[in-house]
């Protein structure tokens, strides 16, 4: 009993060791060789525990990354990001004329640009900077300059009138919309950026205790996880959800302060009420759902 045994021990050995060449893992393979010969059933069960818990850690990080690139492609064409479609074909077709097109052809651009709201046009004022044709750049310093000094001035003016009228929800609206502007322009260095942004979820955190707004709700979490503040943001998505039971954000909002922490339970305890709720879904909240349902297996 005890030879075959042995023998049944080095065959299986060897094996495993026959099995590591095969996949081109020669010192890894010896190795795991010598654990599996020296320690009888309980190496190979101590490596297979290990490759399985290394397979869950994989298949974890490959949903990680593969909800990033769905996001990234899908959601942004729906409203999650406030992201208008036409306006950005427009900017990128824009942008590459700045590349082929003669000199004369883009300060032409740049001078159609200056006509009309040339705030939404930054990005490609930014572009602009770097051509090799002195003028172009020039026009888009001189408009990138206009569009800071602006947004500085009507900054301040809400700034003073907020200041007088703190009680004053009307004023209050046009402040933190002005702030929200600023903040995206793309045209602060980051310290002003960190400054506003901790304004804007102050005036976030006023507004939402005088007026309960599924847009304010949003907005606290969305920047709360961003700031990395997650305790805030989980108490602020209890809070949505309490308020908004039939709103597809509150669920949405957990979702998303769930897929930044890593936790996956509690994503699929979300999603399970998300489907056994009455919310009726936006194309968006159908797309995220239908992404995570067809991932449950990893979990």
């Amino acid at each position: 009993m005890l030879n075959e045994f042995i023998i049944f021990h080095i065959s299986m050995s060897i094996c495993y060791l026959i099995y590591g060449f095969l996949r081109k893992e020669k010192i890894k393979a010896i190795n795991e060789f010598i654990l599996v010969f020296m320690i009888p059933l309980l190496g190979i069960g101590h490596l297979i525990l290990i490759k399985l818990i290394g397979t869950q850690i994989k298949d974890s990080t490959h949903i990680l990354n593969s909800y990033k690139e769905y996001i990234r492609e899908k959601n942004k064409i729906f409203y999650g990001e406030g992201v208008n479609l036409s306006q950005k074909i427009n900017t990128i077709s824009m942008e590459e004329a700045l590349i082929y097109n003669t000199n004369r052809e883009k300060r032409q651009l740049l001078l159609n640009i200056l006509k009309g709201d040339y705030s939404q046009n930054v990005s490609i004022l930014k572009s602009a900077l770097k051509d090799e044709d002195s003028e172009t750049s020039h026009y888009a310093a001189s408009a990138l300059m206009r569009i800071k000094g602006e947004l500085d001035k009507n900054l301040q003016l809400k700034e003073i009138e907020y200041e007088k009228n703190k009680d004053s929800m009307e004023i209050m609206k046009e402040y933190i919309r002005i702030v929200k502007k600023y903040m995206e322009s793309g045209l602060l260095d980051q310290f002003t950026y960190y400054k506003y942004r901790s304004i804007y979820l102050n005036l976030l955190k006023i507004i939402l205790s005088k007026e309960k707004s599924n847009l304010y709700y949003e907005e606290k979490i969305n920047y709360e996880i961003e700031v990395g503040n997650y305790q805030e943001a989980r108490a602020y998505c209890e809070e949505y959800l309490k308020n908004f039971t039939l709103e597809e954000g509150a669920y949405l909002s957990y979702m998303k302060l769930y897929y930044n922490l890593g936790d996956y339970k509690g994503l699929y305890e979300n999603i399970n009420l998300l489907k056994n709720s009455f919310v009726r879904l936006s194309p968006k909240g159908l797309n995220i759902l239908r992404f995570w349902m067809e991932r449950t297996k990893h979990v």
